[in-house]
């Protein structure tokens, strides 16, 4: 009886997630950019973040300490590396790499982006110990 049991829920689960494998493949999807990423952290926290660019704004050449995605919302702005410069608009995705660059709003009103980030989450240091691996005060080794 459990093992007809066990058949029967598999069965179920398999309908249920071809139902739903079904309904999102129906939805359009585009791939906007894909990049292979090296995350050091085995926990990450991930921000999205919307920031605008005033028109005329420009930044001379920085590096960025969080690479990642950045999504062009509105208007239109221009990066520019050693190797190459392009402009990017609405719809548009492109990466910082974690390179020098320079970027600049090229548009006549202010840009804005979607700015992805992947950090590392801090380790909490463990209970009861402090830095130097000795028991706190007040606390059973």
């Amino acid at each position: 009886m459990a093992s007809l049991i066990k058949l029967f829920t598999g069965f179920v689960l398999l309908c249920s997630l071809d139902a739903i494998a079904a309904e999102t493949a129906a939805l359009p999807q585009q791939l906007l950019g894909e990049e292979a990423m090296d995350l050091s952290a085995s926990k990450v926290k991930v921000r999205v973040i919307k920031l605008t660019l005033a028109k005329g704004w420009k930044v001379a050449s920085r590096i960025h300490p969080i690479p990642g995605p950045r999504y062009v919302l509105k208007g239109r702005v221009r990066i520019a590396t050693d190797a190459k410069a392009e402009e990017f608009g609405p719809g548009q995705l492109f990466w910082e790499t974690g390179s020098q660059y320079l970027s600049e709003n090229v548009s006549d009103s202010e840009v804005d982006l979607l700015v992805m980030e992947m950090l590392p989450e801090p380790t909490p240091p463990k209970t009861g110990r402090t830095t130097t691996g000795k028991a706190a005060k007040g606390k059973a080794k």
